[in-house]
């Protein structure tokens, strides 16, 4: 239970599964609510299982309280939906800084939605997309991009740029095949939705 708690404080992602028929569950359950809001799933057996127990756990933190399954794939089906679940739940809560342009999403977390199609962006990646979403239909500059992802660094050369859209655009693609950056030769780059 320390280095799960220890694990929990640095911020590593952490689905915690309590089996409630070994232990007396409420200890840890408080324990690990008080250093985390990583989801809690607490299982016990059929005859071990009541409704006050579960109304007691769900009250006291846990996110989800339920039978174990028959088979061991019924339980990972199980705890895989919750996953899903509270994913989408706290991407609805969390998620203020987002940018739309047509039908796909950048997040500020790097993600990219395009018709409920995700793929991960790195931070280098990210920036560059969100600045040529914010000037859709227009062509930005290898320059402009430089200076508004790089910053004011030492970055003189145009091939950060075509290195950093050249992968994104392999990402994209794996989502969709419609390209939405377009190259725009000898003058830089263009967002299309």
């Amino acid at each position: 239970m320390s280095e799960g708690i220890s694990k929990l404080q640095k911020g590593d992602y952490l689905y915690v599964g309590i089996n409630s028929n070994v232990i007396d569950f409420m200890p840890m359950l408080r324990t690990m609510r008080s250093v985390t809001r990583t989801p809690i799933f607490i299982a016990t057996s059929e005859e071990n299982y009541t409704v006050e127990k579960q109304s007691f756990a769900l009250t006291n933190g846990a996110d989800m309280y339920a039978r174990f399954q028959k088979t061991t794939s019924g339980n990972i089906e199980a705890v895989l939906s919750q996953i899903e679940y509270l994913t989408i739940k706290h991407r609805q809560q969390t998620i203020t800084n987002v940018t739309i342009s047509g039908n796909v999403i950048l997040t500020n977390g790097g993600e990219v939605f395009i018709t409920n199609k995700m793929v991960k962006l790195s931070r280098l990646e990210s920036g560059v997309l969100r600045v040529l979403m914010e000037n859709s239909g227009t062509v930005v500059t290898h320059e402009v991009l430089i200076k508004k992802v790089w910053g004011n660094s030492q970055i003189t050369s145009n091939e950060f740029a075509w290195r950093t859209i050249s992968r994104m655009r392999k990402k994209l693609l794996k989502i969709s095949e419609f390209e939405y950056i377009k190259i725009v030769y000898n003058s830089g780059y263009k967002f299309v939705s």
